[in-house]
């Protein structure tokens, strides 16, 4: 499933809130858009030889009003709405993702820094939350906007002026997906350096004792300078598409404004077009290119919240390494007879750290074990409550082999005093 699939799976899970939140930008939107189309037949009455029909001027006035208040509504539903989605779609897969950590075995956590994961349950789901709540709203609303002022034109007015706005409008949708594009990778910069930066304080200041022990506290400034300004030069980039974006969409629409002044103009001579025509089409492209522009911007945070999205689900995604057989049984109460039957074991990489280990603990016997730093002590026991699978041989609990057995049965029978 893609990951933007995925986000609305968790969307999905709030049905009401989701769907009166949209409901209120397609309200917000579309009373934007009929605000705009009336100026036709305001301009078309303004122009006639009668002059302007008080009854007319009333109407459109009160219509004005009207269209102004679902507006005003449209857009408190779909802000407090769709954040709330937002919120929760950030609820839950926060909790998922700590659930998904907490069924990884040791093994993965040895080889993953933890700042790193600190960084992907925070700041990664922080991109999200903020990000998405302006994203639903503006990629359906925009969009309804853009169609609806084109086929407005097109039926109030003429197929010619149509045609015209809708090349100012096309000139402006390569910019946006090319930035989108760009914005996406740079955000996957941005995070992978936040990792870094996470990684290296959480690191740093939880072995304090030993960097001030050692001196090496201007050693570990100067590795977070040099992390800190990694992550400036990452945020700076995504600065930059952020900047551009607005003032060349802004360009486009002033020049294609004032091609169709003169396309309008020529139209109006030749009697193909009326000023309404043309006054509905010029009130329509500042409308129309703010519609580009902040579907434009929900694009660029839409590609924010797919890379950010993408490291979260990459975590959910990790298989577990350390899993019950599919024919695993509880284990019941035991005695607490313990056998190394020429046990083995290696970690993932490297030699191996316990080599052919035959040992029989009899339930209420006390057992010391003893040896030199490094020599597998705690790795031993750890396999135990099979913290790790033996990589060779078999320990058994009363007879029962530890990987036969449910983890949870297993372990709910062990206590464990961490030195």
């Amino acid at each position: 499933m893609s990951t933007g699939r995925r986000l609305w799976a968790y969307a999905a899970t709030l049905p009401a809130h989701l769907l009166g939140g949209l409901a209120g930008a397609l309200l917000a939107g579309a009373c934007q858009l009929l605000l705009v189309l009336y100026a036709k037949p305001l301009l078309d009455n303004a122009t006639n030889a009668a002059g302007v029909s008080v009854d007319g001027l009333v109407r459109v006035t009160i219509s004005i009003f009207i269209f102004g208040v679902g507006i005003s509504v449209g857009e408190l539903a779909y802000m407090y709405l769709l954040d709330y989605v937002a919120q929760g779609v950030v609820l839950n897969m926060r909790g998922d993702l700590f659930r998904h950590l907490q069924a990884l075995s040791l093994g993965f956590f040895e080889d993953a820094s933890t700042g790193a994961l600190v960084s992907r349950a925070t700041n990664d789901l922080s991109v999200i939350q903020t990000r998405l709540n302006n994203d639903l709203a503006a990629l359906l609303r925009q969009p309804v906007m853009i169609v609806g002022l084109l086929v407005g034109i097109l039926v109030l007015s003429s197929w010619q002026l149509m045609a015209f706005t809708l090349l100012v409008g096309g000139a402006m949708l390569p910019v946006i997906n090319f930035t989108s594009a760009r914005m996406k990778l740079h955000t996957a910069q941005i995070q992978e350096s936040l990792a870094d930066l996470t990684a290296h304080l959480t690191e740093s200041l939880g072995g304090i004792r030993v960097v001030q022990s050692f001196g090496a506290s201007e050693h570990e400034i100067a590795r977070f300078e040099a992390d800190n300004r990694a992550t400036r030069r990452a945020m700076m980039r995504a600065v930059r598409v952020r900047a551009v974006l607005r003032p060349l969409l802004h360009l486009i629409s002033i020049v294609g404004l004032i091609l169709l002044l003169v396309a309008g103009g020529w139209l109006y001579s030749q009697g193909l077009a009326t000023m309404g025509d043309i006054g509905l089409v010029l009130a329509s492209v500042p409308t129309l290119s703010g519609a580009f522009k902040d579907f434009g911007r929900a694009r660029l945070a839409w590609a924010e919240t797919m890379a950010a999205s993408e490291r979260v689900f990459e975590l959910i995604d990790t298989a577990p390494d350390l899993v019950d057989a599919p024919d695993a049984v509880d284990l019941g109460a035991i005695e607490g007879r313990l056998e190394f039957r020429n046990t083995g074991f290696h970690y993932r990489t490297g030699s191996d750290v316990l080599t052919d280990i035959d040992l029989h603990i009899e339930p209420g016997q006390m057992v010391a074990l003893v040896g030199a730093s490094g020599s597998g002590k705690t790795t031993l026991a750890n396999l135990v409550p099979r913290l790790y699978d033996v990589t060779a041989g078999a320990l058994l609990i009363d007879g029962h082999d530890v990987r036969a057995v449910t983890r949870a049965s297993l372990r709910a029978q062990i206590g464990i005093v961490p030195q």
